[in-house]
């Protein structure tokens, strides 16, 4: 029994040291940011929340239905559009849709920049 515990440390040690470490992530441009350490924890609650919302809207628009107003995402409960307290904790951002040629955008522009930026 002892001798099959310590075949058994013993292959794992030897895979532990034979494997390659992992490979070096590329530099960043300096327009770039890492996510997972370059955002307040607020941001990334943010981050996480648009992922959705994201996702949503796409559902929306590929079901016909006009791309959504911010008081549609709201009426929805889709965070971080809704104002409640969560939205407070992430830096309350107030949101709006620009549309603009081609393209719509939704801006949060914080309003507490101690806890997130604006986000586009």
């Amino acid at each position: 029994m002892l001798g099959a515990c310590l075949v058994i440390v013993a292959a794992a040690a030897g895979y532990i040291g034979l494997r390659e470490a992992p490979p070096e992530s590329a530099p960043l441009a300096a327009t770039q940011i890492d996510l997972r350490r370059d955002l307040t924890p607020g941001e990334q609650g943010i981050y996480a929340d648009l992922r959705v919302a994201y996702e949503e809207i796409g559902f929306a628009l590929q079901a016909g239905e006009p791309l959504p107003s911010v008081a549609d995402l709201a009426a929805q409960g889709l965070p971080p559009f809704v104002a409640d307290n969560s939205a407070a904790a992430r830096g309350g951002h107030v949101w709006r849709l620009e549309r603009q040629a081609d393209k719509a955008l939704y801006v949060g522009q914080k309003a507490d920049a101690a806890l997130a930026g604006s986000f586009l």
